[in-house]
């Protein structure tokens, strides 16, 4: 098989991790000293849709790891890497606590409440972000490029200005009908979700 790139199929000059390795704690992270880079899924990639994006893939990690929503490894990871990039690249930092507020955040189903703070998200980023993932694992599963457009929602994006409420009910209804249809599906890697 020709090495052609998962995304644009021009000639492949490195391999993509799929999540970005990124994403995964290197050991020294971990609280428990956890190998999570083992049998990393990789594809093959035109420097653009690989080296081009690094940062991104750095937001991205950022993101994910300060999210309200977020288990132990995650949490770790926001209190190690994301900390260690955020030092190293004030940019960063802008560009992820822009425009926040506080907010008290409910769990709907304990009743409990926190106070916290939520930020503008730019989600060209995340969208992006999003789409090499979606692109890459189809083209690892099947072996050839996806030529229809990607559609992303994110469980922990919230409206919170014009009609906020109605907006993130609408999304709760994603999130829940979301759950119901993968509850049963096949998780794929050494590092499924938990």
């Amino acid at each position: 098989m020709a090495k052609q790139c998962y995304w644009c199929k021009a000639p492949a000059t490195s391999r993509e991790h799929v999540p970005p390795k990124c994403i995964f704690p290197e050991e020294t992270d971990t609280e428990n000293g956890e190998n999570y880079r083992i049998d990393l899924i990789t594809v093959p990639s035109c420097d653009a849709h690989n080296g081009a994006k690094s940062q991104d893939d750095v937001y991205f990690l950022s993101v994910l790891a300060i999210c309200i929503l977020n288990n132990a490894v995650g949490t770790q990871q926001a209190k190690t890497k994301v900390m260690r990039a955020l030092e190293k690249n004030p940019k960063l930092a802008e560009s992820i606590i822009n425009d926040f507020q506080n907010v008290v955040a409910e769990d709907i189903e304990s009743g409990g409440k926190v106070n916290t703070v939520a930020f503008r998200l730019d989600n060209d980023r995340l969208v992006s972000a999003f789409e090499h993932i979606a692109r890459a694992l189809y083209y690892h599963h099947y072996g050839d490029s996806w030529e229809g457009s990607v559609t992303s929602f994110a469980e922990f994006q919230m409206a919170l200005d014009g009609n906020a409420i109605e907006k993130n009910e609408s999304y709760e209804e994603i999130r829940v009908t979301a759950d119901a249809m993968l509850e049963n599906s096949e998780q794929y890697g050494s590092n499924p979700m938990k």
